[in-house]
């Protein structure tokens, strides 16, 4: 049997095991197998961790080594006593000196097996734990770096007559401070290497070890465990060793072990610890069983419940979403079939009366607003527009022509124009430099009319010349400041009108130099008509574009008024509002 001719309950089983229980046991299994990724992970980072700290008391102990060569240069005390000119008072006063400060260096550091002072003078002083052994290497090598430090590998001296001790030592030459190329003798500083050993364990470290290594792959110290590494295990180290950068944190893995790897800070040693895996493997066996438990648990579960919710509330569910889908392609006819006063069931019954609602709100109210609006505007409109007769005019221009009045004529002509523009009142929208044409000409014959005293200015930045803006809109405003702005005033009137980009909307600032407007009159003025025609406009914006949109007075203008007219930047005529229809209805 084809799949689409399966019963509902088959094919949500189907589903259902498919979409659900499937990816569960997928995702379990996927969780169960990165486990192990992810104790390693955070194996490594508590292995980083301590290995930071480790290397920070290291660099510490480095530090504190190599100042106390440091201070063997630069300390009158030492340079007297190695200097060749034996004056044996000054000599004496200067070893009681060294001693002093040798004595407190070894009980404040239990990790300094012994220090010895060698000058070319002959003079020699010892400090420390009573050890013998071959250490020319050293000595040479620090001769060749002539006063650089020199750090040795583990070496065995002789204390006693059978026992051996293992120490680290630092070798310096000790040049003459006031002439640095002149060496008067030897300091060496040697470092316990059992107190090293205990410095670098690792208790929480089972089954794995922590080693000090140099970067040419000499073993140093060896910790956590005294069991002799196989060579396997000892190339392992020597490749992440190998790999390592300066203060860069590198690991590595093989078939048994993690290898994590961190520079020591001023030298060219490194600490190495290996973390067994097998161990970390074997600590997750109970975890791994409860996850695996949990997620059959869980998969048990989750069927059982959408078993029992399928039947008793999905279906009906699933008829509510049919519903609504209904709805929303607009079929506001559908009615919820409701069978039951749970939550279910007062859902399907609100359904329906949303659905009553809209219908209501679609087939009466909204359809009544947008009419309404249509009638506000047009009657906004109307109540600016001049009802004079431009045939008339045009009558009378083309007479004074004849009559050789050619002033007259073009005067006449300008304000048919005016008339034509306002009689036009089907037309709502018009670009932008027509509506400045049409104030320009406005202006020409306000000038002409009050005998050239009138002086204005119009800018239009070129990228909004072109974009569309709702009709007279601007000419109201200029008029208000011919009519009262100018009215009492001595000096010449002056009208600048800004239009220009600001966003996604179009800014015209018109300002005069009048005698200016309070705010609360002109607050008063948009939400009252009190003859400044500034509430037809606001008006008008607003209902077409809604809040925030309209208006401004500019406060900022200290001499005259400034009125800023904020409108949307209409582009194209697709971007005028549809409230309007199509563009000029």
């Amino acid at each position: 049997m084809p799949y689409k001719d399966w019963s509902l309950i088959y094919k949500f089983l189907f589903n259902f095991l498919l979409m659900v229980t499937l990816p569960t046991l997928f995702i379990g299994m996927f969780i169960y197998l990165e486990m192990n990724q992810v104790y390693e992970e955070q194996a490594i980072i508590d292995t980083k961790g301590t290995l930071d700290k480790i290397e920070r008391n290291l660099t510490s102990i480095i530090e504190d080594t190599e100042n106390v060569s440091l201070y063997s240069i630069y300390n009158a005390d030492f340079r007297s006593f190695m200097m060749e000119e034996k004056d044996l008072q000054e000599i004496s006063r200067s070893r009681t000196n060294i001693e002093g400060y040798l004595i407190f260096q070894l009980m404040s550091k239990d990790y300094i097996n012994s220090i010895q002072l060698m000058g070319n003078n002959g003079e020699e002083l010892y400090m420390g734990e009573g050890v013998e052994g071959d250490e020319s290497k050293w000595t040479a090598l620090a001769i060749k770096q002539t006063g650089k430090v020199v750090w040795s590998d583990v070496y065995s001296l002789s204390e006693g007559l059978v026992e051996k001790t293992q120490v680290i030592s630092l070798t310096r030459v000790i040049n003459d401070y006031n002439h640095i190329n002149n060496p008067i003798g030897l300091i060496r500083i040697r470092l316990d290497a059992l107190a090293l050993k205990k410095l670098i364990q690792i208790p929480s470290l089972e089954e794995g070890a922590v080693f000090l290594t140099t970067a040419n792959d000499d073993l140093l110290i060896q910790g956590n465990t005294d069991k002799q590494l196989q060579e396997s295990k000892l190339q392992t180290i020597r490749e992440t060793v190998n790999q390592q950068e300066d203060s860069v944190i590198n690991t590595t893995s093989d078939d048994n072990y993690i290898t994590v790897s961190k520079k020591v800070d001023k030298s060219d040693w490194y600490l190495v610890a290996m973390v067994n895996k097998d161990h970390l493997e074997a600590s997750l066996g109970n975890v791994k069983s409860m996850i695996k438990y949990m997620i059959i648990t869980l998969t048990l579960l989750g069927i059982a419940l959408i078993i029992r919710y399928y039947y008793l509330d999905i279906r009906r569910i699933t008829a509510l979403m049919k519903t609504t889908e209904k709805i929303e392609r607009k079929d506001f006819s559908v009615r919820v079939n409701v069978g039951a006063r749970d939550e279910i069931g007062m859902l399907g019954l609100r359904i329906n009366s949303m659905t009553e609602t809209l219908q209501k709100l679609i087939d009466q109210e909204f359809k009544f607003k947008i009419k309404q609006k249509e009638s506000e505007l047009k009657v906004l409109q109307n109540q600016i527009d001049p009802h004079f007769l431009y045939n008339t005019l045009d009558m009378i221009r083309w007479k004074a022509r004849l009559e050789k009045a050619n002033e007259t004529s073009y005067l006449i002509e300008l304000i048919s124009k005016i008339f034509r523009n306002n009689l036009d009142s089907n037309r709502v929208w018009v670009k932008l430099h027509e509506e400045i044409s049409f104030l320009q000409n406005y202006l020409y014959l306000q000038q002409k009319r009050m005998g050239e005293k009138l002086h204005y200015s119009i800018r239009i930045e070129p990228n909004v010349n072109t974009v569309y803006m709702m009709k007279q809109i601007l000419q109201p405003l200029v008029e208000n400041s011919i009519k009262h702005g100018f009215e009492f005033i001595q000096k010449d009137p002056r009208i600048e009108i800004h239009c220009y980009r600001e966003g996604d909307d179009l800014i015209t600032d018109v300002i005069d130099n009048g005698e200016g407007m309070e705010k609360a009159i002109f607050e008063n003025s948009i939400k009252q008509n009190e003859g400044h025609a500034l509430k037809n406009i606001q008006d008008r914006i607003t209902l077409t574009f809604g809040i925030g949109y309209g208006l401004v007075l500019m406060e900022s203008i200290k001499e005259g008024t400034g009125i800023r007219v904020r409108i949307p930047l209409l582009e194209n005529v697709s971007d005028i509002p549809t409230l309007y229809g199509e563009l000029g209805e």
